[in-house]
């Protein structure tokens, strides 16, 4: 029973980690200027195919906003 507890835990929580890590790097690139308004989507996926491993189900151009669909970084909120 504590291993079911723990892979609740688990699935709650740890997978959660790599994403915020995501959301506040790219926000840290974007305050720190190194991530212009031209690449923000680039940058977005960059990091979430490196970091996370996943990318996005269809072609996405420098007309999306994928991370201003996120509350946090829409309403400056921290996520981490």
């Amino acid at each position: 029973q504590i291993i079911n507890y723990q892979m609740n835990l688990a699935l709650r929580h740890v997978v959660r980690i790599p994403f915020a890590y995501v959301v506040d790097e790219w926000r840290w690139s974007v305050f720190n200027g190194s991530t212009t308004p031209e690449n923000y989507n680039k940058v977005w996926w960059r990091l979430r195919c490196e970091l996370q491993g996943v990318s996005p189900p269809v072609k996405r151009s420098a007309e999306d906003f994928d991370a201003g669909g996120l509350y946090q970084i829409a309403a400056n909120q921290p996520y981490i």
